[in-house]
């Protein structure tokens, strides 16, 4: 009896420690943001638009205003009563391929300047933007987590607007 129960409570603790290294449904690469955020819903946001530009062009000042724009860190300070919280976001711009001739903005964050257990690689996905060829135009699909003022610098850059850097 002794032995059953020590191989039950042996059982559970090797159960919580496999909870403690899972992800718990965070999307891992941007496949899986695209996946998870591509039918949208509530909090996950897909936008959806042709560009009247070819791709190279799009993706030229992609990238150039993602580095100049959003590879930012911003602090936020949050006071209560007599208590000040401060906590930092980094954001990571990258323009990657990916399959079926894309290419992407992804932007992934991380708080305060660590990772965390079950985060990606380079932080939280916030935003991916596809784009790919559509004759001598561009589709381009925004994926976002309530990132509103990034998605709509994206897609003033994409359509060749040098808009303003989003305010975060």
């Amino acid at each position: 009896m002794r032995l059953q129960r020590a191989l039950l409570i042996g059982l559970a603790f090797a159960g919580l420690a496999g909870c403690a290294n899972r992800n718990f449904g965070l999307p891992q690469s941007r496949e899986e943001f695209v996946k998870v955020y591509k039918d949208g819903g509530l909090f996950r946001n897909a936008e959806h638009y042709t560009i009247n530009r070819p791709k190279a062009a799009v993706v030229a000042d992609l990238n150039q205003f993602a580095a100049k724009c959003l590879n930012v860190r911003v602090t936020t300070t949050i006071r209560q009563g007599y208590a000040t919280d401060r906590s930092t976001a980094t954001y990571h711009p990258r323009m990657v391929e990916a399959k079926g001739g894309i290419t992407s903005l992804t932007v992934q964050e991380t708080y305060r300047d660590k990772p965390e257990q079950g985060h990606p690689p380079g932080g939280l996905y916030s935003l991916v933007a596809d784009t790919s060829a559509r004759g001598g135009q561009t589709q381009l699909d925004i994926y976002h987590a309530g990132r509103t003022a990034i998605a709509k610098s994206v897609k003033s850059w994409a359509e060749g607007d040098k808009a303003n850097c989003p305010r975060f």
